[in-house]
Parts: structure tokens; C-alpha cells; sequence
């Protein structure tokens, strides 16, 4: 979930494992982002990132572009209308969010739902990987699903109010999420410095566990 102008670990999971994988993003900048990418590989055309973080082309192919879906819709803790705010901390950085930069006023009104009810939408009971980029709604978002009870394997977390914190208050918010996770039956199986953190549930941990150990020994 969260596409902004990067869905390259989205569609590399198409590419290299034929996954259908499903994006979540109501923002501008994630539509703009998804629809020139299709445009792009419909017509033979390549597509490059190359910001910050990331030199990368894009290598999905046009006949796997029906393994992607998209859906302009955020994730939150009911169906409603909400303000994403637009960030203020140059022209790099371009993804909105509900929960980060309200000082800066400006903001655009899109629809968000339950991860819940959007799962039921699309006649899913269960995720095997679910990823949170979400500008800062994480925390509430997690908080829905363990009250929920989602069937989800891993979990995939950015805590993005690292990038843009004012004071220590954060961690304590962070340790909460996590031990709540944690408390409800996953792993961490890897964490960052800047705290992007993978949540495997116990009982798939203890499988891939198993399966490893079986290597090993053949």
C-alpha cells in the first residue's frame, strides 16, 4: 500500500514471481505514477527511477500488466472522506499523508477505507504479503488489523515518522506498534536502522524455519 513514484518492489514481485499484487493509493502523485507506467510499458517504452534512494527501469513486461491492479482508494481505520496533507520539504519528496504535515495546511480531500472491508471488496480472505508505506498511518492501520484478526503472512513496515520527526516521541509509538504485533503473533525477522521492519507470523516463521534447516541437511 502507498505507491507515490516508485512501485518498483510492487512490480518486481510480478516480475519474478507472477504474483497478482494489488496497490492502494488515493494521491495524485501515486495515479500519475501508475498511470504513465502502464502507458509506458503498453507501448514497448521503458521507465527509469532515478531519485535519492533509487537508480532502477522497470523490467514487468506488457502481458503481466494484468497481475497489477490499482485502486485509488487509502487505507484507515473506516470508510470516509479524508484530508492527506501535501508535504512541504521540497519538491523531492511529493507523497501526502494523513497523519504528517498538517502545519503546512495545505491538503487534498480522497477516499480511504478499512483494510478490512476493502479486502471483503475484492474477495480476498486472506494476504500473504502486505506492504505499509503509508506516510504515518501505519500505526493506525496495524491497530486494525490484529482488532480484525486479518489473516496476513508478513507484514512489511516503513515507520516513515522517522524521516520526519520532531523529538524522541516517535520510538515509544514505534515500540508500541511493534509490540503489539508481536504480542499478536509475529516475528521480527528484519529491522533497519531507520526501523523498516518485516513481521513474519509465527507460524509461517516456523515453516520457512523448517524448510531452511531442510536444506541444510540435504
Amino acid at each position: 500500500m502507498g505507491a507515490g513514484e516508485d512501485i518498483s518492489f510492487d512490480t518486481e514481485l510480478v516480475h519474478h514471481f507472477g504474483c497478482d499484487v494489488v496497490i492502494l493509493d488515493p494521491a495524485p502523485e501515486g495515479i500519475n505514477h501508475f498511470n504513465l507506467l502502464k502507458s509506458k510499458i503498453e507501448n514497448h517504452e521503458s521507465l527509469s527511477l532515478n531519485n535519492l534512494e533509487t537508480k532502477f527501469t522497470y523490467r514487468i513486461k506488457k502481458d503481466q500488466l494484468s497481475k497489477l491492479k490499482f485502486i485509488e482508494l487509502g487505507v484507515w481505520t473506516e470508510a470516509t472522506m479524508i484530508k492527506f496533507y501535501k508535504p512541504n520539504i521540497g519538491d523531492y519528496y511529493v507523497s501526502h499523508s494523513i497523519e504528517l504535515f498538517k502545519e503546512h495546511g495545505e491538503y487534498i480531500e480522497v477516499p480511504v477505507d478499512r483494510l478490512s472491508n476493502i479486502m471483503k471488496s475484492q474477495g480476498h480472505t486472506s494476504i500473504d504479503l502486505l506492504k505499509l508505506e503509508i506516510e504515518g498511518a501505519e500505526y493506525k492501520v496495524i491497530e486494525t488489523i490484529v482488532e480484525d484478526k486479518l489473516d496476513i503472512k508478513i507484514i512489511l513496515v516503513e515507520y516513515d515518522e522517522v524521516y520526519h520527526c520532531k523529538g524522541l516521541d516517535y520510538l515509544k509509538r514505534i515500540k508500541k506498534s511493534s509490540e503489539l504485533l508481536l504480542d499478536n503473533g509475529y516475528k521480527i525477522a528484519h529491522s533497519t536502522d531507520m526501523f523498516k521492519r518485516l513481521f513474519v507470523r509465527n507460524d509461517v516463521f516456523e515453516q520457512i524455519s523448517a524448510q531452511e534447516k531442510a536444506k541444510k541437511r540435504a
